[in-house]
């Protein structure tokens, strides 16, 4: 959140030493204020009004609301523009290389440790000539267990290495084409800092009741290198009963009702390799009443989140939607109208050991639009109604400021950011003189900070008539700032000191 704006401050400081330097006692009979304590009043009210940029400082309404809405130029500013109306589909490709069984005699392996319970197959290697081929045999998957593989590629901008996944039956000898991987390699810096193109990645779940056999090719579609590896990972893990497995790529992704404010996807990350894709489309945003989405995938037996990545197809190219914001607990986006895969995984997939449940969601959310700040005080009435200032909020030892938060929806906005600081126009060599406070809104969009300010003696005095005694208050102003939503306002409160009668 953008601090308060020091420059406001150093204004205030400034009016407080004219202040000091000035006598403002203001003296009133139960019949009015004299011309003298007027022109003086005026004079403090225009120093007042330096605090909030030029204008009048706002004052509670009749429902003790002080509500300052943000200008249009900090607004402006953190609004990014909306998507340009993508649709476009990922296709799987029409064709595939053929393979045949005498290929397989100069097959790798992978070796065997995938085959212990859900461990993690990992081997670097090269393709060392043009339209080269890197193949992968035999690959035995047992009944009830999942095969997954990634691919981490070259990198290499240049280089385009895909994944081709074959079905063997031994008693034909014949290879069938079961499964592919083939984006087109696109370089993008990811949300933890790393230049990369997506992994490619393939699946094949055996829900019969027999094993079945696998050969995996790698093939240098754009380039080669003898020197750039490749990284294949390869993990084999039990069958859950979800039955969108496997969509472990956005080729085979979930068609979803994931919609801002609606829909959820409720699924499991069974294995550390398991990655669930979903596709959805935004078509129409004419009558949105949100500005942004936070999305996330919460753990359903913790309080953490799997990562969550968001793209858009151009062509084979997956480009990569950046969030405006990456917090642990979200990923803040502006969708606009589209097409988008949503990619739900273990970012640390080869040491992960996070599995399990989890509810993917995207939260509609609105920008700041204004905000309100009241008080809970320490005197009653809480608004003092009888100085020449002006009807406001006053205190005499502390007082809460409360600040509610809203969006343009009148939606109250919660879990932002509010900084409130309180500054006395006295002492202007004491510390304490300035106080600030944070905090953040509650789901009722509301942010509640306690002060209990150094004593200050009353530099203005007003007299009030009660019945046949008279009272002397003295008191000082101070100034409140608050900041929220990107911008800040300047107002003032009451700080009452002593109260003297006169028979």
């Amino acid at each position: 959140m953008q601090k308060i704006n020091k420059f406001l401050i150093q204004i205030l400081a400034a009016i407080m030493s004219v202040s000091l330097s000035c006598s403002m006692v203001f003296a009133a009979d139960s019949q009015g204020i004299n011309n003298a304590a007027l022109q003086e009043q005026e004079t403090a009210k225009s120093s007042d009004s330096l605090s909030s940029r030029g204008g009048e400082l706002p004052l509670p309404d009749e429902n003790g609301m002080i509500t300052v809405f943000p200008s249009d130029t900090s607004k402006a500013a953190r609004k990014a523009e909306t998507g340009t109306g993508h649709f476009e589909e990922l296709q799987k490709p029409a064709k595939h290389p053929e393979l045949h069984k005498e290929d397989l005699e100069n097959a790798l392996s992978i070796g065997s440790k995938a085959r212990a319970a859900s461990d993690v197959a990992s081997i670097e290697n090269v393709i060392d000539e043009a339209n080269g081929m890197a193949l992968y045999y035999p690959l035995d998957l047992e009944p009830g267990l999942i095969m997954r593989f990634i691919m981490e590629c070259p990198e290499d901008p240049s280089l385009d290495y895909d994944l081709n996944l074959y079905q063997y039956d031994e008693a034909t000898g014949d290879l069938t084409w079961v499964d592919a991987s083939t984006y087109e390699t696109h370089f993008y810096t990811d949300s933890h800092g790393k230049y990369k193109t997506l992994e490619e990645s393939v699946s094949r779940a055996n829900r019969s009741s027999s094993t079945e056999t696998y050969a995996l090719t790698i093939n240098a579609v754009t380039g080669y290198s003898a020197t750039k590896p490749y990284k294949l990972h390869l993990q084999i893990a039990t069958v859950t009963d979800d039955v969108t497995e496997p969509n472990d790529s956005a080729f085979n992704a979930t068609p979803s009702d994931l919609a801002p404010g609606s829909g959820s996807e409720q699924q499991v990350i069974e294995a550390s390799m398991d990655q669930d894709w979903y596709w959805m489309g935004i078509t129409d945003i004419t009558n949105k009443d949100y500005d942004y989405v936070n999305v996330f995938a919460s753990k359903t037996s913790s309080g953490d989140n799997f990562d969550v990545e968001i793209y858009q197809a151009n062509g084979q190219k997956m480009e990569l939607v950046s969030p405006m914001e990456s917090t642990d607990a979200y990923d803040k986006y502006e969708l606009g109208v589209g097409y988008y895969y949503v990619r739900v995984f273990n970012y640390q997939f080869t040491t992960s050991d996070a599995v399990g449940a989890y509810d993917l969601q995207m939260d509609k959310k609105g920008y700041v639009d204004r905000f309100a700040i009241s008080y809970l005080v320490d005197i009653d009435p809480p608004i003092q109604t009888g100085y020449p200032q002006g009807r406001n909020y006053w205190f005499e030892h502390e007082f809460t400021a409360v600040v509610n938060v809203y969006d343009k929806w009148d939606n109250p906005i919660a879990n932002e950011p509010v900084e409130v600081t309180w500054m006395s126009r006295m002492w202007p060599d004491n510390p304490e003189r300035i106080v600030t406070k944070y905090g953040q809104t509650n789901s009722d969009g509301v942010c509640k900070l306690k002060f209990q300010p150094l004593t200050e003696p009353g530099n203005y005095e007003h007299t009030i008539t009660n019945g046949y005694v008279s009272f002397s208050h003295s008191y000082a102003i101070d100034d409140i700032i608050v900041a929220c939503g990107g911008d800040s306002f300047g107002t003032w409160i009451y700080h009452f000191f002593l109260s003297t009668p006169h028979m």
